[in-house]
């Protein structure tokens, strides 16, 4: 299968442009003639500052905010909590895009015009002629050497032409050159991270030309520009390791480079694939394709192509880095970009992380895991300064720096305690894929401990002996008071109790399988036994509330009460009750129009496809491909935002195999016009990993474990098969009238 798209014309604006980044690293190339932009990022270009933002007024109030929302007084609850909790000051500061390389060359009119991403390489080029000379531009990322490649051909009689610079108008600083076949920026991103960019031009010995802050070529066929930013983030001379990567990938030329960069690449992305459409539609323009989704062989195509998308951009933004992907991935074209480009963590983070362990991606998990402990350190303050708890816990926003404070001014989101507990719950997740038990004991159970901790002394003890959370909200929604105003404030939203009931029972198991048992896991056994359960609306909806209400927005994006059926694994087959409700909150959703957000509709992708809802499942498929997906398939909320990429990737999984304990379940959620496929490398809880497969004749798959255990595999109608599953051995099967034996 060839995982690649194609474009016939520049993109007009930023998010259109094509992404290639190295984890730390990023450019965004817009494929422009006349004059090329590339837009640079570096993860660290965060504009701020650690900074002690609690709010000294918070615990003052807190036992006051509670009895005004138990008492039904929301909206003096809201206002009071407004002004005493949230921190001081209100907001964080932005991430930023570094730099933009402006490369210009006398190229106008081109004809035969070329830009494409090659997903199995990691490379994008962009190509026309002009008159009898073809030009070709190829760009990438080493990770290796940790610079930006861009290298320039002409094959014909007419040669290349050009000068370039660099710019972050309007916060420039300083600028210029070596004297030789360099040029720089430096300066200061916002109050803080110092930072150098550098770009060197390698013409093969033909004369280069540095004037002022610019570099300049002529008659030359053949060209490689090397660029690099560097920060102070980690304490390093950012001049300093520039210049010396800089200097490196020079002297190992363009094609040391590219080699090298293609098999360390690949080395991750071949881990997994899928194949549901054999025809190759790689040349076809994509802007047309996604204008022809309501074709079926189309639709499959686009589906695996996004697929590899998803795991390009995982590898690209999140891979041997210090820092996860942001809203943005690493990707970011403004001083002032959406929602500050940050980490939101009332689901966007934690959804970009959803399909890294399965599609075979686990060593992209690392920075999260990174930023994760540092959000744990920081959360251990905001825990003490603002409820007076013991543990730790961080709130709906999160920065470079791993601030755990209430970030913002709306009830509906920033006073919401839940942000470090469900992220970690990624943390355990990712020890349920890779069962790796010094990784469980070092790093993922000491997080999960603190947040234990924290919800033991935070719960409110109700007279009727319930513990439940609060002051809270149901994240960013809100619902309508029996005197008719709009309130977000409350006690006891279901999502809070479901994320702890995730939280305590995967704490007692975690200590299990470490056969540990320590007061915190008493604490979580407490906790469990006391929090209510979910209750259901009159008319058999999930209450999202701990009281029935009128809903102020029936189709919101977000669908937090529906925590438990996913990402978490409360609500099941086996909870029937619960099971049906499930589907009633989200028919009631989808009737008001929910899912008009590309993450929220890749959230619904995910959550139909755990229902085993094959038919809205393909549904939800089909209009995220209508309405979420730019002709450079990034999704959009609008604006761009890289969760919805993942979080589709993530719905696909769950529509090729479902593992809940020793069970098994295969295509249980797979569109009916999936006729045939093939998935290899697909990770699977427990240290499984599946390949198989499939056509109207039957199905064939094979697996393989890093531990022993035995495992039933269901598909369709067919007698279940169970297996025991051994390290180093693998085991196939076969369902149907398919005569082979085993998978190639």
């Amino acid at each position: 299968m060839k995982s690649a798209y194609l474009l016939d014309r520049p993109a007009a604006q930023w998010e259109s442009a094509i992404p290639v980044g190295n984890g730390r690293l990023g450019a965004s190339v817009w494929g422009k003639t006349a004059q090329e932009t590339i837009t640079i990022n570096e993860e660290s270009m965060w504009c701020s500052k650690p900074r002690a933002r609690s709010s000294k007024d918070a615990y003052r109030y807190l036992d006051t905010i509670r009895s005004l929302l138990l008492e039904g007084q929301v909206n003096k609850a809201q206002l009071l909590a407004q002004m005493a909790m949230t921190s001081t000051p209100k907001c964080l500061n932005p991430y930023q895009k570094a730099c933009d390389f402006c490369l210009f060359m006398p190229h106008e009119h081109p004809t035969d015009y070329q830009r494409v991403l090659n997903m199995d390489d990691a490379v994008t080029t962009v190509s026309y002629t002009i008159g009898d000379t073809r030009y070709e531009r190829t760009c990438f990322v080493s990770a290796r050497y940790q610079v930006l490649v861009l290298h320039l051909t002409a094959h014909g009689s007419v040669p290349l032409q050009f000068h370039a610079n660099l710019t972050r108008r309007p916060f420039e600083e300083e600028s210029g050159g070596s004297g030789t076949n360099q040029i720089w920026l430096r300066g200061h991103c916002g109050d803080s991270i110092r930072y150098y960019a550098g770009a060197l031009l390698d013409t093969n010995g033909a004369p280069v030309y540095q004037i002022g802050d610019y570099l300049a070529a002529e008659n030359v066929f053949e060209a490689t520009f090397y660029l690099d930013c560097e920060t102070d983030f980690t304490g390093s001379d950012p001049q300093a390791v520039c210049l010396q990567r800089l200097q490196q990938a020079q002297r190992a030329g363009y094609e040391t480079l590219y080699r090298d960069h293609i098999e360390d690449y690949r080395r991750l992305f071949s881990t997994m694939s899928l194949e549901l459409e054999p025809t190759d539609l790689s040349r076809i323009p994509m802007d047309q394709l996604l204008e022809r989704c309501a074709q079926a062989p189309v639709r499959r195509w686009l589906i695996q192509q996004l697929m590899s998308f998803g795991r390009y951009l995982m590898i690209s933004s999140s891979y041997h880095c210090e820092l996860p992907a942001t809203l943005q991935g690493i990707w970011c074209g403004s001083y002032t970009p959406p929602w500050e480009s940050k980490y939101t963590i009332n689901i966007n983070l934690q959804m970009n992380y959803w399909m890294a362990d399965p599609c075979g991606l686990s060593e992209c998990f690392a920075p999260l895991v990174q930023l994760v402990e540092k959000l744990n350190r920081s959360g251990r303050q905001t825990a003490q300064n603002v409820y007076h708890c013991r543990g730790s816990a961080a709130h709906h926003n999160t920065d470079c720096w791993a601030s755990s404070d209430i970030e913002g001014l709306p009830t509906n989101a920033a006073i919401w305690p839940m942000g470090e507990a469900w992220l970690s719950l990624n943390l355990y997740d990712h020890y349920e894929y890779t069962r790796d038990r010094d990784y469980l004991a070092r790093r993922a159970l000491p997080v999960m401990r603190d947040c234990v901790l924290f919800f033991y002394d935070y719960l409110y003890r109700c007279p009727d002996g319930s513990w439940i959370s609060g002051p809270s909200a149901s994240p960013e929604n809100s619902y309508r008071t029996p005197s008719g105003q709009k309130a977000a404030l409350t006690m006891g939203p279901a999502m809070d109790h479901q994320i702890i009931r995730e939280l305590c029972t995967a704490y007692r198991k975690a200590c299990s399988d470490l056969k540990l048992r320590d007061e915190v896991c008493e604490m979580a056994a407490q906790i469990l036994a006391h929090l209510p359960p979910d209750r259901l609306t009159p008319d058999g909806r999930i209450r999202e509330w701990s009281f029935d209400c009128e809903e102020t927005e029936p189709g919101h994006r977000h669908i937090s009460h529906l925590f438990a059926l996913y990402p978490g694994s409360q609500i099941r087959p086996d909870t029937p009750q619960l099971f049906e409700a499930a589907k009633e909150v989200l028919r009631v959703r989808l009737e008001n129009g929910g899912g008009h957000t590309g993450w929220s509709r890749a959230w619904l992708i995910c959550m139909m496809a755990r229902l085993r809802d094959p038919r809205q499942t393909a549904e939800n498929i089909r209009l995220f491909l209508e309405n979420s997906i730019r002709e450079n398939l990034y999704d959009v909320h609008p604006p761009f935002q890289i969760d919805g990429n993942f979080g589709f990737c993530a719905g696909i999984v769950e529509c090729l195999a479902q593992k809940t304990e020793d069970l098994l379940t295969l295509l249980p959620a797979a569109p009916d016009e999936w006729k045939t496929g093939v998935l290899r490398g697909l990770r699977l809880k427990g240290g499984v990993t599946l390949s198989m497969d499939w056509d109207e004749a039957g199905l064939r798959y094979c697996l393989a474990a890093c531990e022993k255990q035995t495992i039933t595999v269901r598909f369709a109608d067919y007698p279940a098969a169970q297996w025991e599953l051994m390290p180093g051995r693998t085991v196939c099967g076969r369902f149907g009238d398919k005569r082979e034996e085993q998978l190639p």
